[in-house]
């Protein structure tokens, strides 16, 4: 089997309804209830089709633990 290219793979799936945009991306931050993983310089690719859209995020990230937030309220 032949290796498709990433300029192949995103025609056959143009084909199909489905696009494929490489974003440029400085930094993605995804936050939990007790941490942070953050991703600087990643890849990320949008996939998108039917109504969908779907983002695939590749890269090194560290991971930050969160502190609880305590309102003046609260106090």
């Amino acid at each position: 089997m032949l290796p498709i290219n990433f300029k192949q793979m995103k025609e056959m799936m143009k084909q199909m309804g489905i696009d494929i945009e490489e974003l440029d991306a400085e930094e993605v931050i995804i936050r939990t209830s007790g941490e942070e993983m953050v991703f600087r310089n990643p890849s990320v690719t949008r996939i998108s089709g039917r109504g969908i859209e779907m983002f695939q995020i590749m890269g090194k990230y560290e991971v930050v633990k969160r502190k609880p937030e305590i309102s003046e309220e609260d106090v």
